[in-house]
């Protein structure tokens, strides 16, 4: 069977922000490889269609989940809901922004059958999330993504880099995981990276939060939710002093990567 990772270099020679499969309804836009592909996997089309039908970034990455800042649903039902949008019929209704890091007029959150399937048939490389703001990344956490699910990769014994100095595997932390620190309803803090509790808010430091609701600190508190907080520097900040609107990113990105030893197989149901 075909590299993995081939089909997915495949991919990212058509995408220019939005799905493969925009791009591949083109006869003229296909190439060889896509067609020797497509021929190769002829029973196989599932598969074929799962690997083409995907989001490549700029950095390599391949999309797997994109969260919009400000539109009150919580990104954490939403990642960790049993629905995805990649059905025929949950994508004739996303907006091409919502399959672009640069997308300024997305209003949902995206989330692909990479994460319902993580631990099903899919061989993952890395994870890196990142906080953009403007279609720039601010701040990224890579990790290791083999054995893993679309939760547990979220953990510092897994970080293997990140744009941080001071966050390494022995960096003392009181919150490393998705689902972070949760005190329903007035405490969810979710893609919780944080470095203490300071016994009041305005010495509360850390590097990631994403905000799903009001609690009892003022650098949590917003009109709209969710808010997708991040230490603008490469050292963890001091959340109260640190919530200016360059340190508030508009988009949450967890993208995967495949290792090139990665290869398709014609057995059983993908997600």
């Amino acid at each position: 069977m075909p590299n993995a990772w081939v089909l997915v270099y495949a991919c990212l020679c058509l995408v220019l922000g939005c799905s493969c499969a925009d791009y591949d309804k083109d006869e003229k836009g296909r190439s060889s490889t896509i067609r020797k592909l497509r021929k190769e996997l002829a029973d196989c089309q599932e598969h074929l269609d799962f690997f083409l039908d995907r989001v490549i970034l700029e950095n390599g990455y391949t999309l797997a989940f994109r969260g919009t800042a400000g539109i009150d649903k919580s990104v954490y039902d939403k990642y960790t809901s049993d629905d995805h949008d990649d059905t025929p019929k949950a994508r004739k209704r996303l907006s091409c922004d919502c399959l672009k890091v640069k997308g300024r007029k997305c209003k949902q959150h995206y989330k692909s059958r990479i994460i319902t399937g993580w631990h099903n048939r899919l061989n993952i490389e890395k994870v890196r999330v990142s906080v953009y703001h403007k279609g720039e990344e601010k701040m990224y956490l890579e990790f290791n993504g083999f054995n893993s699910t679309y939760l547990d990769f979220f953990s510092q014994d897994r970080l293997i880099g990140s744009s941080f100095i001071d966050l390494d595997i022995n960096t003392p932390t009181n919150y490393f995981s998705i689902q972070g620190h949760e005190r329903s309803p007035d405490v969810q803090r979710r893609f919780f990276v944080n470095r203490r509790y300071g016994g009041r808010c305005d010495h509360d430091e850390g590097w990631l939060l994403a905000v799903d609701a009001n609690d009892n600190c003022d650098y949590t508190s917003r009109a709209s939710f969710p808010v997708f907080l991040y230490a603008g520097g490469n050292t963890s900040a001091i959340w109260s002093q640190d919530t200016k609107q360059e340190n508030e990113g508009d988009t949450l990105v967890v993208a995967v990567q495949f290792p090139p030893s990665s290869t398709t197989q014609c057995k059983g149901k993908l997600p």
